[in-house]
C-alpha cells in the first residue's frame, strides 16, 4: 500500500487568471483615460481657434467711420493737456491724424515723415497748409525744446479738429 499516492488534484485550465484580469481593468482605464484627455484637449484647441480666428475679407467691416473714430480719440486725449503731459500728448495726437489720414487715404501715413506726408499729391490745398501747421507744431514739442507748451498743445488739438473737420 505504500505506492498508492495521492490523486493529484485536477488541472485548472484557467484562461483568464486574477493576474490578466487586473491587467486588462488598468488597460481598459487607462483607454478610457487617454480618450477623455484627447476630447478635452480637441474641444478646447477648437473653441481657441474661434476666438482666434482671423476674419476673411468678406468678414471684416471694412465701414469703418474714421471721422468719428479720430474724434473720440481726440476727446480721450485731451484730458494730456489738463494734466500737463505734453510729451504723451503731442505723440498721441501725431498717432490720431496718421491713422485718420491713413484710413481716409488709403496710404500708410504712420510710417511717413513730415516732409513725405505733406509732399503726398492726393490731398488738397486747404488740408495740406492746415497739416503743415500742425506737423510744424507738433514736431517742434516733440522735438526741441519748446515754451509755452499748454498754448502750443491746445493750437494742436484745434489744428487737429480743423484736419478731420477738412476730408
Amino acid at each position: 500500500m505504500n505506492d498508492i499516492h495521492p490523486i493529484k488534484p485536477p488541472i485548472e485550465l484557467a484562461v483568464f487568471s486574477e493576474t490578466m484580469i487586473n491587467i486588462a481593468l488598468f488597460f481598459l482605464l487607462f483607454l478610457v483615460l487617454v480618450t477623455f484627455l484627447l476630447v478635452f484637449l480637441y474641444f478646447r484647441k477648437k473653441t481657441e481657434n474661434s476666438k482666434n480666428k482671423i476674419l476673411e475679407p468678406e468678414e471684416v467691416n471694412t465701414k469703418v467711420d474714421h471721422y468719428q473714430v479720430a474724434k473720440d480719440r481726440l476727446a480721450d486725449i485731451k484730458k494730456y493737456i489738463d494734466k500737463e503731459d505734453f510729451k504723451i500728448f503731442q505723440l498721441k495726437i501725431s498717432n490720431i491724424i496718421r491713422s485718420y489720414l491713413s484710413g481716409i487715404s488709403q496710404e500708410n501715413f504712420s510710417e511717413m515723415t513730415s516732409m513725405e506726408i505733406l509732399q503726398n499729391k492726393k490731398m488738397n490745398s486747404d488740408l495740406k497748409k492746415t497739416l503743415e501747421e500742425f506737423l510744424t507744431i507738433s514736431d517742434r514739442e516733440k522735438f526741441a525744446k519748446a515754451k509755452h507748451k499748454k498754448k502750443h498743445a491746445e493750437k494742436v488739438y484745434t489744428l487737429a479738429l480743423l484736419i478731420i473737420e477738412k476730408k
